[in-house]
């Protein structure tokens, strides 16, 4: 990650996924605090980046579960862009706004736009005791739980059609 400030009680840095890390000066070698909802600046768009775990066996056609996943990507991104086009109103700790309007006003920017430039994707990890694949994903903050959870069920689901379990 990045650093992005320093002060007498703490440091703060940002992630590679995003994120803001608030490192208190007195736990700094022992720890770290993760803020999932809090970046301290503005990166390049809001949008958080997540990696979706999943290993099957190494005996499982690696082509077939990469075909399965790439599905998944895309029910996946249909899921975040029905969340993403709710209109019903949220209170917000920045105010009531849609989804979109806490997104533009927290981050200047415009939600669907950011997120049509940033697809779900598969990222092929290799081996370790099976085959390591993720499902990557990006989202904003307050749909994180709805997005991952469907996620990962959307992965499995994807996967169990073509006849792939995961790694026991």
């Amino acid at each position: 990650g990045t650093v992005t400030d320093i002060d007498f009680f703490h440091v703060r840095i940002t992630t590679l996924l995003n994120e803001g890390v608030n490192i208190p000066n007195n736990i700094a070698v022992g720890g770290a605090l993760v803020n999932h909802s809090e970046n301290y600046e503005f990166a390049n768009t809001g949008l958080r980046s997540e990696m979706i775990d999943l290993r099957i066996p190494v005996t499982a056609d690696l082509e077939k579960a990469i075909e399965a996943l790439e599905k998944a990507a895309k029910m996946t991104d249909a899921h975040i862009f029905k969340l993403n086009g709710d209109d019903g109103m949220q209170t917000f700790p920045n105010g009531t706004h849609t989804l979109k309007g806490y997104y533009k006003c927290k981050y200047g920017r415009d939600l669907i736009e950011d997120q049509n430039a940033s697809p779900s994707y598969v990222f092929i990890g290799g081996q370790d005791k099976g085959y390591y694949l993720a499902l990557g994903i990006y989202y904003v903050q307050p749909i994180r739980t709805a997005v991952k959870s469907k996620a990962f069920r959307t992965a499995v689901q994807c996967l169990k059609e073509v006849g792939i379990g995961l790694y026991e």
